[in-house]
Parts: structure tokens; sequence; C-alpha cells
């Protein structure tokens, strides 16, 4: 046999030998034992060197063999992972050292591959798990590598980050984990400019008010994080500044049924990229993709609607601007994504200040007010009417300024209660159907356990009003042909006169 042919089959022999012995789960097993066996040993005098030692075993082994190999064989990835947090969170030296190396070229490398561009969304979540471990200790421990790593994280924003659009959940993710820590962690990303450089990648670096979104719905519906943490650094941010009324409230009182984080007497100033994006005409474009968000984004919202309520707090242009942004949402959006909008206008409207009876009449009154998105969509659009109605009696029953305004009003929506008695008339109506009027893409109206309860609470608020001596009622008002029916129902209603629970929150059943 020749030489070079002999060479060249022992070598494949030899490649084959070596694959066959470490992509086996014996020899993940003894590796994972291996990089684990310091991490407890707190008390070991030389803690620090051996915990250095065994972090670079876990993280060299994680990055170079297993987070390659198929997934039958990760089947330890929750132990791997709570050993490298429980070495970062124990070891200033271990903390360092990674720190150093996420930094350098090899490091910098792995996570441009790791964290975006890998088509795995499970290796993808396990790489940005480990940064965002690293980050919070090297700022526990003071660690003068931070500055460095967080820049070098924040520079993939510039190309890496919208060339893997379709794969950049997991990225936004670790920076939405670390700023919802707190105080400390959006002080470091202000630092370092990472709101206005989210913005830029949002938006585009030069977009005005009339231009096309940068990204489509499509790729949007990534942006989950990217908007948590945009919206967390705000709301670690001192908002009081902008207010245009006095509270008469005590410091601190502002609550909020969303209630994400605990209002914060430790509050950054308020940074110019924030007061901008938020307070300034040049802020209308993020806005307008939060309000986009809360059409196309599936995932938990509530932190996007606590900092848009907190910056209406008290403030009238903020507040007014929403709500026509909303508005605006609720005339021209498709009916099946209206959900979170509904969520955000009613968080909004029922936020206790000086100018609540004001936001309340601007968002039904006024030009193109819910009152006349009714009267608009009642015949050719009959979902979006009906959500309309939906979202009038359930506010009246989270908030009782709001119960009162609509009595005030009955002349003006009686109409619609007869509406929707006569849609709910029109239409067959079985048990077992799953349709709903808030996820179906059809424009027609559905007739739904849901619907009768709407129905059953607006004829009982009309009659309420009736009762008290209001001539807003009329003859053929619902109220008084289903009064009875309506108050018969008694606590068996879960719409009746005074109960708190709202099914805005639900699907149609």
């Amino acid at each position: 046999m020749p030489a070079s042919i002999y060479q060249m089959v022992r070598d494949e022999n030899l490649k084959f030998m070596r694959n066959r012995d470490v992509y086996n789960s014996d020899y993940f097993n003894f590796t994972l034992s291996l990089a684990s066996v310091n991490a407890t040993k707190l008390k070991h005098p030389v803690y620090q060197a051996m915990a250095k030692e065994s972090l670079q075993l876990a993280v060299h082994f994680l990055f170079h063999t297993y987070l390659r190999t198929k997934k039958k064989l990760r089947v330890d990835t929750e132990e791997w992972m709570a050993t490298v947090e429980v070495l970062l969170s124990k070891s200033s030296e271990a903390c360092q050292w990674l720190v150093q190396y996420l930094v350098g070229p090899e490091g910098r490398e792995i996570t441009k591959v790791c964290l975006l561009e890998c088509s795995m969304r499970e290796i993808r979540a396990v790489v940005g798990a480990i940064l965002e471990k690293t980050l919070e200790s090297a700022l526990h421990f003071g660690d003068p590598g931070l500055d460095s790593l967080t820049d070098a994280l924040l520079s993939l924003l510039d190309k890496d980050v919208p060339e893997n659009v379709k794969n950049c959940a997991q990225y936004f993710s670790l920076f939405s984990n670390f700023a919802q820590r707190g105080h400390g962690p959006c002080q470091l990303l202000l630092k370092h400019s990472a709101y206005r450089r989210m913005l830029i990648f949002l938006l585009g670096p030069n977009r005005q008010n009339n231009q096309n979104r940068r990204w489509n719905p499509a790729q949007a519906r990534e942006f989950l994080h990217l908007h948590t943490t945009l919206a967390m650094i705000a709301l670690q941010s001192d908002l009081s500044t902008q207010r245009t009324r006095t509270h008469l409230g005590a410091p601190g009182s502002f609550k909020l049924s969303v209630g994400v984080i605990p209002h914060s007497t430790s509050l950054l100033p308020l940074n110019p990229d924030i007061l901008a994006s938020l307070f300034t005409p040049e802020g209308q474009p993020y806005l307008m993709e939060v309000m986009f968000a809360m059409r196309e984004l599936s995932g938990p919202l509530a932190i996007l609607i606590e900092m848009v309520t907190r910056c209406s707090f008290c403030n009238e242009p903020f507040s007014l601007g929403v709500l026509q942004l909303l508005k605006t949402q609720l005339e021209t959006a498709p009916p099946h994504e209206l959900k979170n909008v509904f969520q955000m206008l009613q968080e909004l409207l029922v936020v206790e200040d000086p100018l609540q009876s004001q936001r309340l009449k601007y968002a039904f009154e006024s030009e193109k007010g819910l009152l006349a998105l009714m009267h608009q969509s009642n015949n050719v659009d009959s979902s979006r009417c009906y959500q309309c109605v939906k979202f009038l009696v359930t506010l009246a029953q989270k908030c009782a300024p709001a119960k009162d305004y609509f009595k005030d009003l009955s002349g003006h929506w009686s109409w619609a209660v007869q509406w929707l008695q006569k849609k709910m008339s029109e239409h067959y109506w079985t048990p077992q159907s799953n349709v709903s009027n808030e996820t179906s893409t059809a424009k027609t109206f559905q007739r739904t356990i849901s619907a009768q309860d709407t129905l059953a609470y607006a004829t009982a608020l009309l009659n309420e009003k009736e009762q008290s001596g209001s001539s807003n009622g009329s003859d053929g008002s619902p109220a008084n042909e289903n009064a009875d029916r309506s108050l018969r129902q008694g606590s068996e209603s879960p719409m009746m006169l005074g109960d708190s629970k709202s099914d805005l929150e639900d699907v149609d059943p």
C-alpha cells in the first residue's frame, strides 16, 4: 500500500474513533461530573482557582462539543446551565475569565455563530442564558471587563442582528431579562447607549413619520423582547418630570392594574434618548411601532402597557397622542388583531388622575372615537362593532368613573345594545362552538356565550340608568325588553353589575 494512502486511511480511522469516543453519553456524563465537582466547594482555600478551571472546562466543552452534537445527546442541558450559573455567581475569578474570553476574538465569533446564526432555537437560548448570567455576575462583582462585554454585545446590532433578524429573539431576550433585574442593569445599558442603538435597529437610522416600516410584520414578531427591553429602561427612569398636571395623591401612590414592576423611589434621570422617543414629535415613529406591537405580538405585553400608562399619568399631550394612535389602530387594524389594543386602551382609561374624564371623552366622543366607530362599522364590520360594545361594558365593570360616564351618555350608545340584541336573534348558536368574535378573521358577528353576557350587562346598565330617573332611554330600549331577564340572572351571570371580573382577558368562548 502506498504510504500516502496508508496515512489517509489511518487519519480517517483515528478521526472516526475520536468522534465515537467523544460523542457518546458516557463521555458527556463524565465531563459534566468533572466540571461540576468543584462548584459547591465554596470553603476550599483555593476555590477561586478551582472554579476558574471548572468554568473553562464547561465553557469549552459546551461551545465546541455539546452544543454542536445531535439533540438526543443533549439531555443534560439544565444540569450544565446550573453548573455554569453557580460557578459564575460564586467566583469572581471564573467570571472575570469568561468576560475576557467572550470579549476576545474566539468568544466574539462563538457568540455571533451560536446566538444569531444558529438555526436551532434551543441552542440560541442556552447561549443567551450564559451571556445574561455573565453580565449579571460581572455587574455584581464590579468586573473591569463589563463595559467591553456590554459594548461587544451591543455592537452586533450594527450588522449581525439585522442579517439574522429571524433568529434574534434570544439575543434581545438576554437584554430583556438583564434589564428586568432593576436599576443597575438599566443604568449600564444607558451608559452604552443601548436604548438609542436598539431604537435605530427597530426604526432604521432615519425613520420619519410617513415612511414605511423597516421590518415587515413577520420579522417584527421576533421583537417582543426588544420592546420589553426598551419599556423596562423607560420604566426605570424618572418620568415625573414630564407631567403637565399635578397629582394630589401621596408620592408613589400611582398604581396600575397591570402592576408588572413596583414603583421605585430610586429612579434614573430621564435620558435624552428616552425623552426624545416618548415625549417629542420626533418620537412618533417609536410609538407607532408600539401600536403595531400590540397587534402583532402574541407574548406577554404587560410591561409595554405599563410603560405607556405611566407615561400618560398626569401628562395631557402624551395621553391624547397615544389615544389618537389607539383610535387609528381600532379603526384600521383587522378585527382579530384588536384584543391587545383594547387591553392597552382599557389600562389607560382606568388610570386615576386629573385627566381621567378627559381621556374617557376623547376616547369615546371625539372625532373617530369609539362611538363614531360603532356607528361606522355596525353594518359593514359587525365584529369590530361588537368588540367596541364589549369593551364599553367591560370598562364599566372595572372602572366606577367610566360606569357613571356611560350611564350619563347612555342616549348615545343604547342603539348599539338594540343592534347587538338584533344580531343575537339573527344568528344560530351552538354551545360547542369555538368561534370567537375576537380571533375570527371574518368580519361577521358570531353568536357566543360572551356576546350573550355582554348583552345582559349592557341591558342591566341601561336599566339601572332608567331606574335612577334618567330619560336617556327610549321605549324601544332593550332595557325595557330584557330588564326582567337580566335581573333574574342574579349572581349566576358573570356580567352582573358590581362584578369586578372581566372577560376581556379571555377569548370569547
